[in-house]
Order: structure tokens, then sequence, then C-alpha cells
């Protein structure tokens, strides 16, 4: 399914979607797998994987919300290659443990409604805006932005 994609970005591969993508797509045989991740605590099994895979799977440490780290991600992903083949975000957020989801008009919160448009949207611009020179090349390449 993945055999024509060679050099692959997963951002918020550490969980959920994300890390089903890297386990499938490290099932494929890729050249490389750049997956982040926010934080160490829930990047376990990501970390585990990229120790057992080490020349494919390079976990990078990021909070794609903040336009500094994604620059930088993209600056480290530049040094190891010249191009992306796939670029996809998982990165997506419905609530926390202080909100959970708005039944009705009056359980929103306008703070809330601003975290989720910041956790939800940002991340897909950003990437856009960075990588979208790697994703420029000979060969056909995709950008995607999923949610559960």
């Amino acid at each position: 399914m993945y055999e024509d994609f060679g050099e692959i970005l997963i951002n918020g591969g550490n969980r959920g979607l994300g890390l089903g993508f890297v386990k499938q797509l490290l099932s494929q045989a890729p050249q490389k797998i750049f997956a982040t991740y926010r934080s160490a605590e829930t990047a376990k099994e990501l970390l585990e994987l990229a120790t057992n895979n080490p020349r494919v799977l390079i976990p990078i440490l990021a909070d794609s919300t903040c336009e500094e780290d994604v620059s930088n991600v993209a600056k480290m992903v530049s040094q190891e290659t010249n191009k992306l083949d796939l670029v996809i975000n998982c990165v997506g957020y419905l609530h926390n443990a202080e909100h959970g989801p708005e039944k009705s008009l009056r359980q929103i919160n306008a703070n809330q409604l601003l975290e989720s448009a910041k956790m939800n949207a940002l991340p897909t611009l950003l990437l856009a805006k960075y990588f979208q020179k790697l994703l420029k090349h000979d060969q056909p390449s995709v950008f995607s932005a999923i949610s559960a």
C-alpha cells in the first residue's frame, strides 16, 4: 500500500492513529520515517520502536502548535533528506480531563474552544508552511491531515 513512500513524516506518531501509521509503515520497509511526539511519557512505544529500527525510524520531540518547534523539525528533516513522499498530521484534540465534549450550546467555553482550534488547526497549517519545499519534487507526494 505504501511502497511508493520512501521518506515519511508522521506528526503525532506516538499514540493512536499516528502510532498505528508508524507501525504499518515500518512493515512496508520505507527508507525513513520521522515521527514527532510531544512528551516522552506518552511516547514509550514509539521510542522502543525507534530503538529496534534505528536506521529507519527517527523520533523527534516537538510541540506542533509551536511554530519554532515545527520550523526546527523541518530543519532537522532537511538535514537527513532532500524530499518527503508523505506527510501525515495525526495531532488532534477533542477534550481533556477538565473539559469534556460539549453536549449543548450552554456548555461551550470560549477558552476551551480556542484551545481546541489551536490543537486541531494550527499544526496542519504549520506543517504545510514548513514542509512544502520537501514535498515538491519529481515524484508524487501526499500531505494528509487526519483526526479521530
